[in-house]
């Protein structure tokens, strides 16, 4: 195993009636033992995907008097409480046993930590369905008690029959209608992204959408009133450029080049209709889609994931935004990468479109590229995979290889990209496995960074080496002496571009400026 997504955790399922097996993923990743709530992605798909009742009925508009909200919310655990009843297809959750499902609506809490448990105890992709629809459904059923807990305390009621201490606790800190707002969608956001909504997402939709007409638009914070920070444009000077197009291509002309070549290209004017090209640029945009920046996504902190010092959180996104992305040297580096943000929040899909080159045939692998880690272990993708990578200039993801083809779509920003073709592997001195036995052979051991070219903004240079960078470059040069004489092409992208990454090609990428980014791997 060699990525991001095989961690030994059931969050990144992405889940249809037959969940294919993305254990074999990509972007590698120390060790696997995450803690199952700093995993990424979300499942996209629940098994039944007609809408039920519950989605047709629309969510209040702003309510200014506490009261009120308590009252509308109790209208939303009742709503809740209805959809729990409805049947949906393809269920599996009987198969947890008698005991579990009869606990589900008196004690949640017990449930939840029985189907954690459960949830630990295979990799991800091997967890039985039915466990995380126990989740799915005690982390609803969860919520409700949260709400009723609410609407007693304000009616001036004491605990519920059959209240768990849990509840109870959580209840008792609760003190404004934000702390119960915020609360709320935190369960609710954790119960999706834990169990993946095998079966109840449009459920746990119809909640978020619920929720966001009791939120003011006044509640977003004045400091994000403002675009995104990413100056003007950035050069590079290099001897070695990445191919670029002058024009768009046709899907016929992008066909013919994956059939000619199969080579790096970075393409202009791909997705000029995107509505995402204006709306990523507005932080309250991205605060907005996300209630008030109160949606939970994971961050990793640190530089990159191959750090002593890196580790991952999961917060809510205001915290991600107000910490680590509007600041102008924030104390750390904070990314939100690899991450499906777009099936967890559906309104961002609706500002993208999957590239038309996504749905091309690329050749079959030659002798080179079969060699890259974890591709013979991929199963077929019946549609491309989708990642959001959102952070502030500095962040970085080592040399790695990926066991897919990549249309990766510059949105905001500028990011730096460097190459190697397959056959340069043995010079790039991938890695081994680290210190838990996870091979990590798809990461380079050469950190880039140290060799990469300056790039330019109108009238200087931004990133020269300093002293200490050019004893550290002079150090790895002696411990990996092939790495330099191995062929690159670098170049960096900008707002509106894409580049094609062929599967089993290495790439280094760095943010320069504050960035959004949108990944589509396909096979």
């Amino acid at each position: 195993m060699t990525a991001k997504e095989q961690s030994e955790s059931t969050l990144a399922v992405k889940q249809s009636e037959n969940p294919p097996d993305v254990s074999s993923g990509t972007r590698g990743k120390k060790g696997n033992e995450q803690d199952i709530e700093s995993i990424s992605n979300p499942a996209i798909k629940p098994h039944d995907s007609k809408p039920r009742e519950t989605k047709t009925i629309s969510p209040k508009m702003p309510i200014s008097n506490p009261k009120d909200v308590v009252s509308q919310l109790h209208h939303l655990a009742t709503k809740l409480h209805r959809a729990l009843t409805v049947p949906i297809k393809h269920e599996t959750i009987h198969l947890c046993g008698p005991a579990a499902l009869n606990l589900l609506p008196r004690l949640p809490d017990e449930v939840l930590k029985l189907a954690y448990e459960k949830l630990n105890s295979w990799p991800f992709h091997a967890v039985p369905v039915c466990w995380r629809r126990l989740y799915e459904d005690a982390s609803l059923y969860r919520t409700i008690w949260l709400i009723r807990g609410v609407e007693d305390e304000a009616m001036g009621g004491g605990e519920a029959v059959g209240e768990g201490e849990g509840q109870r606790n959580k209840r008792r800190k609760l003190k404004s209608i934000d702390e119960i707002i915020d609360a709320v969608i935190i369960e609710l956001d954790k119960g999706l992204t834990i169990s993946g909504a095998p079966g109840r997402k449009d459920v746990f939709e119809f909640a978020f959408e619920f929720l966001k007409g009791l939120i003011h638009d006044d509640s977003i914070d004045e400091r994000f009133t403002r675009r995104f920070t990413c100056g003007c444009e950035v050069e590079l000077s290099s001897e070695y450029p990445i191919p670029r197009t002058e024009n768009n291509l046709s899907f016929d002309e992008f066909q013919t080049h994956l059939d000619k070549f199969t080579t790096p290209l970075i393409i202009p004017d791909t997705f000029t209709h995107w509505p995402a090209l204006e709306r990523w640029q507005d932080p309250t945009y991205l605060l907005s889609h996300t209630l008030g920046g109160r949606r939970l996504v994971p961050v990793e902190i640190g530089k990159s994931y191959t750090d002593e010092d890196w580790s991952q959180r999961v917060m809510q996104m205001r915290e991600f935004m107000q910490t680590y992305l509007l600041p102008s040297h924030p104390a750390e580096i904070g990314y939100l990468a690899q991450h499906d943000l777009f099936a967890q929040i559906p309104a961002l899909r609706n500002d993208i479109a999957i590239p038309d080159y996504c749905f091309t045939l690329p050749p079959a692998a030659d002798c080179a590229v079969r060699k890259t880690a974890g591709l013979k272990d991929v199963a077929q993708l019946e549609e491309p995979m989708l990642n959001a990578w959102l952070g502030p200039g500095g962040t970085k993801t080592p040399l790695h290889t990926d066991p897919y083809h990549n249309v990766l779509c510059q949105v905001v920003g500028y990011k730096y990209v460097r190459l190697y073709g397959p056959e340069e592997s043995d010079s790039l001195y991938p890695r081994g496995l680290d210190e838990k036995g996870i091979s990590m052979a798809n990461t380079s051991l050469v950190d880039v960074e140290l060799f990469r070219s300056p790039w330019n903004r109108p009238g200087r240079k931004t990133n020269q080496q300093d002293g200490n960078q050019a004893l550290a470059a002079a150090k790895m040069k002696a411990e990996f002496p092939l790495f330099e004489k191995a062929t690159y092409q670098e170049a960096i992208i900008g707002p509106g571009e894409c580049i094609y990454i062929p599967v089993g090609w290495w790439h280094y990428i760095e943010s320069v400026s504050t960035s959004f980014s949108v990944s589509f791997w396909w096979n």
